[in-house]
């Protein structure tokens, strides 16, 4: 059984291009279970990323994308950043509001993670067709049930990876 996100976490989202060398050398190093910094990632600018939310990354060429979202099981401490994450900018194009060595760190559940196919997300959650966010963003999730925390089902143009919606998840 797979965990899944509910009603009350919060899910976020951030893209890693394939052009961003450091940052997907950073994102194997996370996956990479015999790595010592292995499901450490650092959180979003302002640090809101909290116990028991959601951290999906987006990997792939932007048509072709494929979100692997993990739960978030611990927030440690900015001076236990793991000493090959930068330390001033991730990125060039937009000012940080503080340099991300200022980020907590989270560590993720070693629970297997959910994957979804990025146009089914973007079209379930009403995103326009081009969208893809810069940063770590809080993002809409469309698979659960605003009223209660079990997920149901929404129609989606693309099957998910690794599992199924048509079950119903409490």
């Amino acid at each position: 059984m797979y965990d899944y996100p509910k009603t009350e976490e919060s899910v976020f989202i951030v893209r890693i291009a394939q052009s961003a060398k450091t940052s997907l050398r950073d994102y194997d190093i996370m996956r990479d279970r015999s790595s010592p910094h292995s499901l450490l990632w650092d959180s979003d600018a302002k640090n809101h990323i909290k116990v028991g939310d959601w951290l999906g990354f987006i990997v792939g060429e932007t048509y072709d994308a494929t979100v692997t979202m993990y739960h978030v099981k611990d927030v440690i401490d900015p001076t236990e950043r793991p000493p090959h994450w930068e330390k001033l900018t991730y990125t060039h194009t937009v000012e940080p509001s503080k340099p991300v060595k200022l980020r907590n760190v989270i560590r993720f559940s070693d629970t297997e993670p959910i994957r979804f196919s990025w146009e089914s997300w973007k079209h379930s959650a009403g995103y326009k067709g081009r969208y893809m966010p810069r940063g770590t963003i809080r993002a809409k999730f469309p698979w659960y049930n605003p009223v209660t925390t079990t997920c149901t089902k929404r129609v989606a143009r693309k099957p998910l990876l690794n599992h199924t919606l048509n079950m119903i998840f409490t």
